[in-house]
């Protein structure tokens, strides 16, 4: 090998030794820790070995295993990865469920109550000890979050009552639960952006009497089906859209996504 290439050859496995990645292999069930990946620019490095199945990534974006989570966990399709660090979302069935398997590490990231910026924070937390080299992209998916958090405290408060629903509306037929202080919707209301039922409780099965008297709000159903990317606002009639989204309901920062989208959109 002449010198050029030796010092080229050299010079590369310098900056792959630099470059930031994962200090370890890592299963992320966790759409927290998922979307923190995606940000650092990790979905490709080979140390991650699978990523929960429901998490909303572009076939391009992540080539690897994509794993059932929840009901749909299985045992034996996690023995190739029991020598990993398992990541999952906070829920006592999956602690319960993951309890009885082997693997080196199990990380539960928090996310009940809290808001997708908190969240975004704790799934960058939780996967702090297993990032090598990556100071420079931490800071800038910090800053990035500041920046996003910063742009949606300006935005202006959302016209009149506005309800959200888990789920599509189907004309007439509504989900039974509405959506208050979780995730997005909760933040926002947090915030003074959002008036919608005054309650303290994250989510609320609702009744005919309230529909009643809510004529003149809008209703909104949040469809988290199709493919990643394809957002769209549906007018149904007036009063009632359902925007589709697949990062919707998902935790953290792909809920983050969602909310810069949504406040973006004249309706």
């Amino acid at each position: 090998m002449c010198w050029t290439a030796r010092a080229f050859s050299l010079w590369a496995l310098s900056a792959s030794l630099w470059a930031c990645q994962l200090a370890g292999p890592v299963v992320s069930l966790s759409a927290p820790v998922t979307g923190v990946l995606k940000h650092l620019g990790l979905l490709t490095d080979p140390r991650l070995l699978a990523v929960s199945l429901f998490h909303p990534l572009a076939p391009q974006e992540f080539v690897g295993p994509r794993l059932g989570g929840g009901l749909f966990l299985s045992q034996k399709g996690l023995v190739p990865y029991q020598n990993a660090e398992l990541f999952h979302d906070q829920s006592d069935e999956l602690r319960r469920r993951l309890a009885g398997f082997r693997f080196k590490h199990i990380t539960q990231v928090p996310t009940r109550g809290n808001d997708p910026f908190a969240i975004a924070r704790g799934g960058l937390a939780a996967l702090a000890t297993h990032l090598h080299s990556c100071e420079s992209k931490v800071s800038a998916f910090e800053s990035w979050l500041r920046t996003e958090e910063a742009a949606l405290r300006a935005r202006p408060a959302f016209q009149g009552e506005v309800h959200f629903f888990l789920g599509p509306l189907r004309g007439e037929r509504f989900p039974e639960l509405l959506v208050v202080n979780d995730g997005a919707i909760g933040w926002w209301i947090k915030e003074g952006k959002l008036r919608t039922l005054e309650t303290p409780l994250p989510y609320v099965r609702w009744g005919g009497k309230w529909r009643a008297r809510s004529k003149g709000a809008r209703f909104v159903g949040l469809d988290a089906s199709g493919a990643v990317g394809a957002w769209q606002l549906v007018p149904l009639s007036p009063g009632h859209f359902n925007v589709q989204d697949p990062m919707a309901l998902a935790p953290g920062v792909f809920q983050i996504e969602f909310m810069r989208r949504l406040a973006a959109t004249d309706w």
